[in-house]
């Protein structure tokens, strides 16, 4: 992806963003940022001085602090845009204490936003305090945390959804959104009740899930045959449950209305399937299993529909090796980027389907005309 200093349709330049927590998601985003925004100031907040020093000697911080100093204080001043990437609980007690510094009473107003898992109780904090305030929450991760577990490369691709309230103003949206699609993730724009009701149901119950999978299997009669043979799909399900539990205690708790509706819902479902199968009502059991079998599957229909606001050709090419690079370097050599790049069918004959996805009209129209196809 090229380097970029300026946001994408013509917005004003960003000079100084503050990222506060170097977690995995944090340090995902300071490295994204970097690796795009090369003159672009990034402060680090991180209270680990071990982590701080780390992210001045990868060259991913232009300054960092461990604390709120008289110089970081001035960074704070100077931002704009000041991400939070700490736990949900911590969000309050950071604000009131840079508050004096991003109140707008010094003549500039930040973009505040977050990468919290919740958005409904963070939009009511940050409300309190009359700041610019987008919420944010980038849909990627990884079992594992910590600056060490971040990379320049987690969020590309990933749906980064965006929860504007009724005072953002226009200007600061768009830069947002240019900020999220410069870095390479995928902006989803939506109302923060709602986001809070669907990770309930997408993200927060799996995750209860899983550790109710696992703690069930531990505490089978004989622990030591389930640690010897699980494995496969059982292993692939619960890979989750090896997640922060202090982070995740945090989430749940914070989603604890639309969470216990989600475990009300599965409960019922669940005596409902345990009713067919105590009465082997064979039909019922299939007519569940092929409900889930097909809704799993349209997921892919969901996730093109995200994918479809990039711009996107497709292209008949000889199915034979090497031809992916040889697509590839013709855009390389006219500085074509590519977002994406996917195999949209496969063909029993001698020719196969490549869907390429760009940033923008313009680049998508020139790679059409440099492949010599159509839009």
């Amino acid at each position: 992806m090229r380097s970029i200093n300026t946001l994408m349709h013509g917005h004003k330049d960003l000079n100084c963003i503050t990222i506060i927590g170097l977690g995995l998601i944090g340090g995902s985003l300071a490295k994204s940022m970097r690796r795009v925004y090369s003159n672009v100031h990034i402060t680090i907040i991180e209270r680990d001085i071990d982590t701080c020093k780390l992210a001045l000697s990868d060259g991913v911080a232009s300054s960092a602090f461990s604390s709120y100093t008289s110089e970081a204080k001035e960074k704070l001043l100077q931002s704009d845009i000041i991400f939070f990437c700490t736990g949900i609980d911590a969000c309050e007690s950071i604000l009131k204490d840079i508050y004096p510094f991003i109140n707008g009473e010094n003549g500039k107003k930040p973009i505040i936003s977050d990468v919290c898992s919740t958005k409904d109780n963070i939009k009511n904090i940050f409300q309190t305090y009359k700041v610019n305030y987008i919420g944010g929450h980038p849909m990627a991760g990884s079992e594992k945390s910590g600056y060490g577990a971040s990379s320049p490369y987690l969020l590309e691709n990933a749906i980064y959804v965006l929860c504007p309230n009724e005072n953002t103003d226009d200007s600061d949206m768009e830069m947002m959104k240019s900020v999220v699609i410069n870095i390479g993730a995928l902006p989803f724009v939506m109302e923060s009740g709602e986001h809070d009701e669907v990770m309930s149901q997408i993200s927060h119950l799996p995750h209860l899930v899983a550790s109710v999978l696992v703690n069930s299997a531990m505490r089978y009669k004989d622990d030591s045959m389930i640690r010897a043979l699980a494995a496969g799909g059982f292993k692939d399900i619960t890979r989750i449950a090896s997640g922060d539990a202090e982070l995740w205690k945090n989430i749940l708790s914070a989603n604890r209305e639309n969470v216990c509706a989600s475990i009300d819902n599965i409960i019922e479902m669940l005596s409902e399937f345990r009713k067919m199968l105590a009465n082997s009502d064979g039909n019922g059991i299939y007519e569940f299993l092929e409900e889930a079998r097909i809704g799993r599957e349209s997921f892919e229909t969901g996730r093109k529909t995200i994918m479809n606001l990039l711009y996107e050709i497709n292209i008949d090419v000889p199915d034979k090796p090497g031809i992916i690079a040889e697509v590839s370097v013709k855009l390389l050599k006219n500085n074509i980027n590519i977002r994406n790049i996917y195999i949209a069918e496969s063909r029993d004959n001698e020719l196969g389907c490549l869907r390429l996805a760009f940033d923008s009209k313009d680049a998508r129209d020139k790679a059409a005309k440099v492949l010599g196809v159509e839009v």
